[in-house]
């Protein structure tokens, strides 16, 4: 669990400016959030936490 937080730290300094899903609101908003996202150009990268 450490390794995979220090990675998401590393992850969020390489692509600024990138968007967080928050995954505690059920699978299925995750889901439209991150189809929405991923569709919008100024979006560098979608981070998910708490799948």
């Amino acid at each position: 669990m450490g390794q995979g937080h220090e990675v998401g730290l590393l992850a969020r300094q390489l692509f600024p400016g990138g968007v967080e899903i928050d995954g505690s609101r059920g699978l299925e908003q995750a889901i439209r959030s991150t189809q929405e996202l991923i569709a919008n150009p100024v979006v560098p990268a979608v981070f998910v936490d708490h799948l």
